[in-house]
């Protein structure tokens, strides 16, 4: 662990167990079952960010849970960038469920362009159907 100063909260590290190898798929563990509500308040922030979708949570846990997301999605076709799909446009609009100070800190945190720019599309069926088919052969073999 790394004790960081300044406007950076200090994060603890975790050892994530990858699991790849002929018929599995890479997998990490969920962030959110590692984050259960115990006795304690809480708030939790969570961005989930894939090539064409990004899903932003916000969760508060004060005697009882609160939360409220937002779900955008990449626009195809002509028109670029992304659109919101579900949730409000701002989280400080839905303040009354997750309190103003965490509204205000999720409206603060960038949007992850470059990331999700950075993730691969998934497989069109043409790919998909080409895989499956190179994998029939592969077998035989």
């Amino acid at each position: 662990m790394q004790q960081q100063t300044g406007m950076h909260p200090a994060t603890a590290a975790r050892t994530l167990a990858l699991g790849t190898g002929p018929g599995l798929e890479a997998s990490t563990p969920e962030v959110a079952s590692d984050l259960a509500v115990g006795p304690d308040c809480s708030a939790i922030a969570t961005i989930y960010v894939t090539h064409d979708t990004v899903t932003i949570a916000a969760v508060i846990s004060m005697g009882q849970r609160s939360g409220v997301t937002q779900r955008w999605q990449r626009r195809r076709g002509a028109g670029k960038g992304w659109t919101l799909v579900e949730g409000p446009r701002e989280f400080v609009d839905a303040e009354d469920r997750i309190s103003t100070e965490l509204g205000e800190f999720m409206d603060r945190l960038a949007f992850p362009f470059e990331l999700a720019n950075m993730l691969p599309r998934p497989a069109s069926a043409k790919a998909a159907a080409a895989i499956a088919m190179a994998a029939q052969e592969v077998s035989r073999g």
